[in-house]
């Protein structure tokens, strides 16, 4: 992943736990297929998908802005 590029893991409108890249610019370049009941599966899919979760930027599903961890 460029370091312009930001994972972020957030949950969808249906309660499933979903990931995304984002471009500088903020484009959607990558992202989950399905939601997933639970976060840690959500970031297995994206650890096998080769990006590194260190760099995940989870997003706070009520406020809906960025919580780092």
């Amino acid at each position: 992943m460029d370091k312009q590029e930001t994972l972020s893991v957030y949950i969808d409108n249906n309660g499933q736990w979903r990931w995304r890249v984002l471009a500088e610019d903020n484009r959607i370049i990558a992202g989950a297929e399905n939601g997933y009941d639970s976060k840690a599966d959500c970031l297995a899919d994206a650890e096998a998908n080769g990006f590194i979760l260190e760099d995940a930027l989870p997003l706070d599903a009520e406020a809906a802005s960025p919580v780092y961890f």
